[in-house]
C-alpha cells in the first residue's frame, strides 16, 4: 500500500466517523467526537427517557452497515445505511453514497460529480417520472411526492455503482414514510454527458 492508499484509507476512516457519531449522538449539543462518545450520548438518551417513562420505554436500536458500492483508481464511492429506533410508532432508515476524489485523497460534494448538473437533472427527473408514473404533463407532486415548490430536486445521496449514477431519497425526503424510500439507478450510457469527467465510471457501452 502506497502513500496515496494510507490518504485515502485515513480520509475514509474519517468521513465514515463522522457520519456515523451524526446518526448516533443523540445529546441536544452534539459534543461527540468519537464513535465511543456518540455510543455513550446515544445508550444515555435511552436510560434518561426509561427514567422519565419507565413503563413505556422500549429498547433503542442502532444497525450502521457500508459497503463500498463503486471503485477506480480516480473514483471511490462507499454506501452507508443506517437504521435507528428511539421509540414511537416505527424506526428510521437512511441510506448516504460518500464519494471520493481516490488520486488525491479528499471527499466530494455532490455538484463535484457533474459537469452539467442542470442537464443530469432534467434527465433525472425524466427517469423518475417514468418509474414513478408521474405523467410528464403534470406537476411532479401530482400523484403525491413532496418536492420542495413542486420542482423536482436531486436527493441528497448520490452515488455510483456498476450499472450507473445511483440516486436514492430517504423516507419523508420527497414523499411519506408509508411510500418508503425511492430510488433509480441512471445508466452510464444516458449520464455520461453530464458527469464530471475528472470522476465519471462512464464507458459509453455500459449498461
Amino acid at each position: 500500500m502506497g502513500p496515496e492508499d494510507n490518504r485515502l484509507a485515513r480520509q475514509v476512516k474519517t468521513s465514515l466517523e463522522e457520519e456515523i457519531i451524526y446518526w448516533l449522538d443523540y445529546a441536544e449539543s452534539n459534543k461527540a467526537t468519537t464513535i465511543r462518545e456518540a455510543i455513550a450520548s446515544f445508550t444515555a438518551g435511552h436510560a434518561e427517557l426509561q427514567e422519565k417513562f419507565p413503563d413505556e420505554t422500549a429498547p433503542w436500536e442502532a444497525d450502521i452497515q457500508g459497503e463500498v458500492s463503486y471503485s477506480s483508481p480516480l473514483l471511490l464511492c462507499i454506501s452507508l445505511e443506517g437504521y435507528l429506533f428511539t421509540g414511537g410508532a416505527h424506526g428510521y432508515s437512511s441510506l448516504r453514497y460518500l464519494n471520493f476524489d481516490a488520486e488525491n485523497a479528499r471527499e466530494l460534494e455532490s455538484a463535484e460529480l457533474f459537469a452539467d448538473i442542470a442537464g443530469f437533472t432534467s434527465l433525472a427527473e425524466m427517469a423518475f417520472r417514468k418509474q414513478y408514473e408521474v405523467p410528464a404533463d403534470q406537476d411532479i407532486n401530482s400523484t403525491g411526492f413532496m418536492f420542495e415548490d413542486n420542482r423536482f430536486s436531486l436527493p441528497e445521496s448520490i452515488g455510483f455503482g456498476e450499472a450507473g449514477v445511483l440516486l436514492h431519497y430517504d423516507p419523508y425526503e420527497v414523499a411519506s414514510y408509508a411510500d418508503g424510500p425511492l430510488s433509480l439507478t441512471i445508466p452510464y450510457r444516458e449520464a455520461a454527458p453530464f458527469l464530471n469527467p475528472e470522476y465519471s465510471p462512464v464507458n459509453t457501452t455500459s449498461p
